[in-house]
């Protein structure tokens, strides 16, 4: 069995000697032992690196002394795991001491472990002045469990792992962690990561450091709890799913609720602050989730030139001041007009790096509160299929828009236009063309040429919102052959019957909600949080936050259906975009008066995974030749 013994440093060179030295003597007293340290210099600017290599010269252990120029304890730590030959990896803090026995005792667990275990141990305080945090004092064996809370469980000053279990689990996640964006958390991210998988993970009294954390006063513990809590909110976001972990926060907040006190009063910590903090940590992952949404990956000069051309037009139509609303959120179930809003909202807070300060759905509306919202500024309508008289719901609520607001500037996002009554576009006209300011952007040259002749206002061509998600990824294996998406409403054109369909074809369509999704802790959560009286958001603001996991859920469904299949015949809109986002091939289908059509003629009849036929009986019999 050979160890590695790791220890990551930042600036650290009046202090470290006393670590070094421990570990030195504890790996002398379990003599005759295989090992090496790993001292991580993480991008010091005093001696550290020269203190370190100087001490490495009366080693009898081999040293290591790797300089790690970016800032964070995870990426020292996966520079470190990368380096490391050892069977075992032992980390312990530049600010700890081994107890001399440590070495001998870890190794004894090890000997007799026959699965890879993650182990760790008690950490008492050093100097007796300190103030007492950050130690772990149980006296008896400790094996994770589902009550169990991972952040505290181990302490990342005294852990320890097999090579097999990281070969697993693979290397810590870089964003959590000190001098990382969210400030604590990669030991319990990673002891979590274990856990999930059904590995062990086990306290042991016996393998003991002592932390000589150098904090005197309750003001450095909570600055120290303010990062834990940023870090554990963090966590929650990441394992939204879920509940095993996430109740922990519900429990932090009933306690909250019922005043109940929060460890040794003389810390100065309350259920209060931990609630608040752990909310501000779980804002910051859904932020940097959604700014990452868009630069996953180089987009294929498709889609990087529909989201250019997108930008192009609505840039100028983006208030200077960055007020705006965003009406008519599709609180339904078509995954379609989800990804379309999802898409507005990554346009606005990706690009112009702005939020709406209103949203609504068409039944839920509030005039008073949109004009006290917005005094001035941009209403955006949201975009779609609904314009015209197919879906009178959502053009009556647009024209509602239009009469009440002749004072702000409206700008209907992308659209496809369809009326089967000429009175009815007659009546829409007349509503647009008293509006002094209105924008209409249309999805296609049909629509184009029906508001160039119908209407007065500024009409531009501009493609699906959609597309501003740019890639997806596949979150599951294709279990079917072919993936027959197909309309069941008033747009459908293709048969119900499924004679003739290839074997392993499944049929479908994306109407249905799961029915306990609500039910689902990450997005009872978002629910609960947007009810909450906590306000460090304004009720619009949480109001906004609830709509994109809404719409998130949605879209979610939506993309799994289009991954089970290795290849889709659809005649969705949506669903020949998000295929061509997810980079699967597809044949698409016209739905009742051409929508499809007119939007590959004016945008994606270039996309190479795509092929597009005039019925259902002429698509499948192409997949049948393949």
């Amino acid at each position: 069995m050979r160890l590695s013994v790791i220890i990551c440093t930042h600036n650290r060179a009046y202090a470290i000697s006393g670590c070094l030295e421990s570990v030195k003597t504890a790996l002398s007293n379990a003599k005759p032992i295989d090992a090496e340290i790993i001292v991580v210099d993480n991008g010091s600017n005093d001696n550290t690196s020269a203190i370190v290599s100087a001490w490495a010269k009366t080693c009898a252990f081999p040293v290591n002394l790797l300089y790690e120029p970016r800032k964070g304890l995870a990426i020292a730590r996966n520079s470190a795991i990368q380096a490391a030959r050892g069977d075992i990896l032992v980390f312990t803090d530049d600010d700890c001491t081994l107890n001399p026995d440590y070495i001998t005792r870890l190794v004894h667990h090890y000997a007799t472990d026959t699965v890879p275990v993650l182990r760790g141990g008690k950490v008492e305080l050093g100097d007796p002045t300190d103030m007492p945090f950050t130690i772990k004092l149980d006296d008896h064996i400790l094996r994770m469990n589902d009550i169990d809370h991972p952040a505290g469980f181990i302490l990342g000053a005294n852990m320890a792992m097999s090579r097999t279990l990281i070969d697993k689990i693979g290397l810590f996640d870089e964003r959590f962690g000190a001098g990382a964006l969210f400030k604590s958390g990669e030991d319990t991210d990673y002891i979590y990561r274990v856990y999930r998988t059904g590995m062990k993970v086990e306290y042991v009294p016996d393998i003991i450091v002592k932390h000589f954390h150098g904090r005197k006063d309750i003001t450095s513990v909570i600055r120290l709890e303010h990062g834990y809590q940023i870090g554990n909110g963090a966590l929650y976001m990441k394992y939204v799913k879920d509940w095993k972990l996430l109740r922990h926060f519900f429990w932090d907040l009933r306690n909250m609720l019922r005043g109940d006190p929060l460890g040794a009063p003389e810390l100065g910590l309350t259920y209060k602050m931990r609630v608040k903090l752990t909310l501000q940590g779980m804002l910051l992952y859904i932020r940097e989730s959604w700014k990452n949404l868009a630069s996953r990956q180089a987009s294929p000069p498709l889609i990087t030139r529909l989201q250019a051309y997108i930008h192009k037009t609505l840039a100028p139509l983006v208030p200077e001041s960055g007020k705006f609303a965003l009406l008519d959120f599709p609180d339904y179930s078509n995954v379609g007009d989800s990804a379309i809003w999802l898409g507005e909202i990554a346009y606005f807070t990706q690009i112009h790096k702005i939020s709406p300060a209103y949203v609504c759905t068409h039944s839920n509306t509030s005039w008073d509160a949109l004009q006290n919202a917005l005094p001035e500024g941009t209403i955006f309508l949201s975009g779609g299929g609904n314009f015209g008289d197919i879906w009178p719901v959502h053009q009556n609520f647009r024209e509602q828009v239009l009469e009440r607001f002749r004072r702000h500037k409206v700008v209907q996002l992308p659209q496809s236009l369809h009326f089967s009554s000429p009175e009815a576009l007659k009546r829409t006209a007349a509503i647009i063309n008293a509006h002094p300011d209105f924008t209409l952007l249309v999805r296609d040259r049909k629509s184009l040429a029906i508001a160039k002749e119908a209407f007065t206002c500024r009409v531009e061509l501009c493609p699906d919102m959609a597309f501003c998600l740019g890639i997806l990824q596949k979150p599951v294996q294709p279990s079917s052959r072919l993936l027959l998406l197909m309309r069941t409403d008033v747009e459908k054109t293709a048969p119900d019957d499924t004679a003739g369909f290839p074997p392993g074809t499944l049929k479908a369509d994306w109407l249905t909600d799961d029915p306990n999704i609500w039910k689902k802790p990450q997005y009872s959560l978002i629910r609960f949080l947007s009810q909450l009286g906590i306000k460090i958001l304004d009720k619009h603001r949480r109001l906004e936050l609830r709509y994109r996991w809404m719409a998130k859920a949605r879209l979610d469904r939506g993309v799994r259906l289009l991954s089970s299949g290795e290849s889709v015949i659809t005649d969705r809109l949506h669903a020949h975009i998000l295929c061509t986002l997810l980079n699967i091939p597809h044949i698409a289908l016209d739905n009742s008066y051409g929508k499809l059509s007119g939007f590959i003629e004016a945008w994606t009849k270039d996309c190479s995974i795509m092929r597009s036929m005039p019925t259902l009986a002429e698509a499948l019999s192409s997949v049948k030749e393949k």
